[in-house]
């Protein structure tokens, strides 16, 4: 009777190793640092338009020099240089990664596009 446990045991561990899923890891948008698929050809001429408008944004005090000029005070000009120039970008690879669409994509970018022309630097 042992030896048919021993058997039946035997025979049973590796249909149990093998039926176990191997689950890919889940990825978040949010703090993905690289777009993981390629852009389409109509995504990158929305990912164009938000260039040209941050680097309007940042000849706006005279200088491209990739700090954007407030007023002479130091503080502001870094959190808008920040805000406009760094996360921007960021904001652009979350948008390409969300399970979504790809013209909801373009919605999203067209959005952001049209928020950044928007700012009054005066």
């Amino acid at each position: 009777m042992k030896q048919y446990f021993i058997l039946l045991a035997v025979l049973l561990i590796p249909i149990f190793s093998i039926s176990q899923k191997v689950r890919p890891e889940k990825k978040d948008p949010f703090t993905s640092t690289e777009i993981w698929v390629p852009v389409p050809i109509g995504g990158q001429l929305v990912h164009d338009n938000i260039d040209k408008v941050q680097r309007a944004a940042d000849e706006f005090d005279g200088a491209k020099d990739g700090i954007i000029g407030y007023h002479n005070d130091a503080h502001q000009s870094k959190i808008l240089t920040e805000a406009i120039l760094k996360h921007v970008d960021h904001l652009q690879i979350i948008i390409e990664n969300l399970p979504v669409d790809i013209y909801k994509k373009k919605a999203y970018l067209t959005d952001l596009k049209n928020a950044i022309k928007e700012i009054t630097y005066d």
